[in-house]
């Protein structure tokens, strides 16, 4: 008997130390929380605290996107490139900040659809990302949860959710680049709810006489820009005026991502974003 409790002894204080150094190890991975504030009504990133209050009588600039507009990793929404571009542009104009962290084109347009009327838009920007085309819920971030979630007894264990990190997200993220890669086939239906959804982007905005500019906000850590052609060319079928600025070749994207763990763009990477699409875009505009 005694042998026994020797052995579930040491069986416990082995299994306590690999959930202390799970519980560390998942905390470096995951980074500390972020806090994030938007309006109840309308769904607008907002500075906690701030009270929004869309008007008719202004001029109001929309900015539609996804997790790089919205601000993913970012607590300061100054370093947003919308709160950036109402700066560069002055305050006869209102930007606001209409985006969700992992909604795809699809789930952005329906979404807006539903409150177009209380945004008052005069103008939008619509930005979009490579994987915008791939279904909200395949994003390797909800499929990992999903897999931790899934796993019985194991999702209380950060021992367990580490070792996912380690050995079950990297290969989820191959899998989900190397499928989002297939949806540029116009043959997917991925690639058809994407041609949809910015038809249904123009429709709306021609009805209401709304200009658009359709920007690519490109992923960092690549140049390759050859997947976004033809959803350009979709773009300015719809009359959107198009844009996509490229990268300085000799760019050290470890400087422009928000940290080792997250490659959304920082704050320096959105100046740098604003700065091109103001110059290149919006100054003849505003």
């Amino acid at each position: 008997m005694k042998t026994l409790l020797k052995v579930l002894l040491v069986v416990a204080v082995c299994l306590a130390i690999m959930e202390a150094v799970g519980y560390v190890m998942v905390k470096k991975l995951e980074g500390e929380p972020v806090n994030y504030c938007t309006n109840d009504e309308l769904n607008l990133r907002i500075e906690c605290g701030e009270q929004i209050n869309v008007s008719q009588d202004d001029y109001n600039i929309i900015c539609i996107g996804d997790s790089f507009t919205f601000g993913h990793g970012l607590e300061n929404i100054d370093e947003t490139w919308p709160r950036i571009l109402q700066k560069r542009i002055g305050s006869d104009y209102k930007v606001y900040n209409f985006s969700h962290i992992g909604y795809n084109s699809h789930a952005q347009v329906a979404h807006f659809s539903t409150v177009y009327g209380k945004l008052a838009p005069d103008f939008i920007i619509w930005q979009f990302l490579w994987n915008d085309v791939q279904p909200c819920v395949d994003y390797p971030g909800f499929l990992i949860n999903e897999h931790y979630e899934n796993s019985g007894v194991l999702k209380h264990s950060k021992f367990f959710k580490w070792m996912s990190y380690l050995f079950v997200y990297p290969d989820i993220f191959k899998q989900v680049e190397e499928s989002t890669a297939g949806f540029y086939n116009k043959g997917t239906d991925e690639w058809k709810g994407l041609k949809s959804s910015i038809e249904r982007m123009g429709s709306i905005t021609r009805a209401c006489g709304v200009p658009v500019v359709f920007v690519v906000y490109q992923v960092l850590n690549t140049h390759d820009y050859g997947y976004a052609d033809q959803v350009l060319a979709i773009a300015r079928q719809q009359g959107f005026t198009t844009y996509m600025p490229r990268y300085p070749e000799d760019i050290d994207f470890s400087e422009y991502i928000v940290s080792s763990r997250n490659i959304h763009p920082n704050k320096r990477c959105n100046e740098w974003f604003v700065e091109k699409l103001y110059g290149e875009v919006l100054s003849s505009k505003f």
